[in-house]
């Protein structure tokens, strides 16, 4: 039972973090003085890119086993949360964040699956990994709305 515990809460924490950058991006890139069109732009391209960027998280657990791929997806993810922070460098950089969130948020679809087939098999994967969906649909929606209330009530995105 910990680990059913422990695996929810990171799938918890992911959910947490994972829809909500993506989904606060845009108005973050917005408040901060870029374009609609152009943000919007570089979340398309970020798009055609997740074509290449999902699979190979899959091939690396393939390859390497979950180990490997969970140090390749948290190190993704984490470069993603913090290029966040270089948005305002250039206007070329939105395509860069895009991109290399595109790396990092396949741990937001992909992850949870891998995890629950090597922590518990595949006899209660059906009852187990709807849990954990829920785990991530609740991450999501206080995620979503912690990140949206504090930049309601700080007027920003920005800390500091």
């Amino acid at each position: 039972m910990p680990r059913y515990y422990l695996l929810a809460f990171v799938i918890f924490a992911i959910g947490f973090t994972v829809k909500p950058a993506l989904s606060h991006r845009m108005i973050y890139a917005v408040s901060i003085g870029f374009d609609q069109l152009a943000v919007s732009a570089a979340i398309s391209v970020a798009s055609m890119v997740s074509f290449v960027t999902t699979p190979i998280y899959g091939m690396l657990k393939d390859k390497f086993g979950t180990s490997a791929s969970n140090w390749y997806i948290f190190t993704m993810w984490t470069l993603a949360l913090l290029s966040f922070s270089l948005i305002t460098y250039s206007p070329f950089m939105i395509y860069i964040v895009c991109i290399i969130c595109t790396f990092g948020s396949v741990i937001g679809s992909m992850s949870s699956p891998f995890w629950v087939t090597d922590l518990f098999g595949t006899r209660d994967y059906g009852q187990i990994y709807s849990d954990m969906l829920i785990f991530s649909n609740i991450g999501i929606i206080v995620g979503s709305y912690a990140f949206g209330a504090i930049a309601d009530l700080t007027g920003t995105y920005l800390s500091g």
